[in-house]
């Protein structure tokens, strides 16, 4: 922070979060929409998701829409879901990789049918293939802020992610989401006291070790008219921040 100020840098995740709950678009269709947002001066877009186009038909056809893609300015993201989707990605000229995984077990179960242990597990292979290719990995904890289902009420599976998430992925980016726009204030300030103004986040549960954070990003989603409230918090309480449905905004510091 210098003099008062902070830099916003968003990520827009519209063209694979905005698009995989819908009617299927064609992926030079998606493509033409990454690229448009990239125009209008997006830094960071999260293009596509390497899943499978039987689970995710609207997700079928990533690497078609990467292979459309121009090197430009904007950082291309892509969500893989597990080690075989790294790999797809990598192949289609990935560099920039983000894997999501729930502090909420009954969420995970219910959205991608695996306890959050279960996806856990797979950040070390995910690691595995990304990483000697030099990959950027950003591990998204959804449900950080508060649960539907009513598990998350403290830091402390969050807290057990991170840690989890940090180990399996040195140097890896976090990013805290709301996911599915519960996310409250005060749960929105739950991490703060664990990084320090050097971007290091010290383990819990090993106090005399600290991790390179990466970074600090939070994503909040508008649903429930919270984000800008929970936006506010986190840039009083000097984290990286996050607002609002389809975009991801990063505050640095």
């Amino acid at each position: 922070m210098t003099n008062g100020t902070a830099t916003v840098t968003i990520r827009d995740v519209t063209p694979r979060d905005g698009l995989q709950a819908g009617t299927p678009v064609s992926s030079a269709a998606r493509a033409e929409l990454a690229i448009a947002l990239a125009d209008a001066g997006l830094a960071h877009v999260e293009a596509a998701s390497f899943v499978s186009a039987k689970a995710v038909p609207t997700m079928a056809g990533a690497d078609e829409v990467f292979g459309l893609l121009p090197e430009c300015d904007t950082v291309w993201w892509a969500l893989v879901p597990n080690a075989r989707g790294a790999e797809a990605a990598l192949a289609a000229g990935v560099r920039n990789i983000t894997v999501t995984v729930s502090a909420s077990t009954a969420y995970s179960e219910k959205n991608v049918r695996r306890s959050t242990a279960e996806a856990l597990a797979g950040l070390a292979e995910i690691a595995a293939v990304s990483q000697p290719a030099g990959a950027d990995l950003d591990v998204v904890v959804s449900c950080a802020f508060g649960s539907p289902f009513d598990d998350v009420i403290s830091p402390s599976p969050v807290i057990d992610v991170v840690d989890a998430a940090l180990r399996a992925m040195p140097g890896a980016r976090i990013t805290l989401a709301d996911t599915t726009g519960t996310g409250k204030c005060s749960p929105a300030i739950w991490i703060a006291p664990y990084v320090d103004p050097q971007n290091r986040y010290t383990l819990p549960k090993a106090s005399s070790t600290s991790v390179d954070f990466g970074s600090r990003e939070n994503i909040f989603f508008h649903a429930t008219g919270v984000s800008r409230a929970n936006s506010s918090v986190r840039l009083t309480c000097g984290g990286h921040c996050c607002f609002c449905k389809h975009l991801h905004l990063k505050v640095k510091r």
